[in-house]
């Protein structure tokens, strides 16, 4: 997840109007960030995260509140309205990986899919 935080929390201010885009938040730091869908980096985190709608529906065990470190990816059609948010968890206990929750029918729902980083390794330094 470090390729995950520093390109989101050094991106600069996005521009309002638009198809898409997309604000980081990181709860324990306090830290925030925005890409537009313009932004060379939006497709590379697009990719990081994954597909959504695949995985498991059962939560890993030893993540949810307090589990550790969580970025919050909020993905916005027309700059205002949600349509799919990442809880990300680069420090999951016990393991190595980096899990990934993905809901896509928000606000609606917030139910989605857990699944593991692609590349963990580039999510170590988050």
């Amino acid at each position: 997840m470090a390729a995950l935080a520093s390109m989101l929390l050094s991106a600069s201010g996005a521009s309002a109007g638009g198809p898409t885009s997309v604000l980081v938040v990181s709860p324990e730091s306090g830290q925030s960030a925005s890409l537009y869908f313009s932004d060379k980096k939006y497709g590379p985190l697009e990719s990081l995260l994954g597909e959504p709608d695949q995985g498991r529906r059962e939560e890993p065990p030893g993540l949810g509140i307090g589990a550790g470190r969580q970025l919050n990816v909020t993905w916005l059609v027309h700059d205002v309205l949600p349509w799919r948010v990442d809880r990300v968890y680069p420090d999951s206990p016990g393991t190595k990986d980096v899990w990934i929750h993905t809901a896509t029918h928000v606000p609606d729902s917030y139910n989605g899919y857990w699944h593991k980083a692609r590349k963990p390794a580039s999510c170590a330094r988050c």
